[in-house]
């Protein structure tokens, strides 16, 4: 019995009470943060490419454009 009660403290206490307790106030603190940071973050860096690409295309048209209108005003 006196070994028993031993080994029951020491395995609840490094597996179960130890890692549980500094993992979810450790988790849900980092996480909270990190779950809000990490989505605006790689929102902000869609939109910013999205607006890079939308951007390019913009120039894209706009050099086809011109290309169309001097190719017609030569062509006239």
């Amino acid at each position: 019995m006196v070994a028993d009660e031993p080994d029951l403290q020491v395995s609840e206490e490094p597996g179960q009470t130890v890692a549980e307790e500094p993992d979810q106030p450790a988790s849900e603190e980092p996480d909270k943060p990190a779950t809000v940071e990490q989505p605006t973050r790689r929102f902000l860096r869609n939109k910013k490419m999205l607006n890079n690409l939308q951007l390019m295309t913009l120039k894209q048209k706009s050099k086809t454009l011109l290309t169309l209108s001097l190719l017609k005003k030569s062509l006239s």
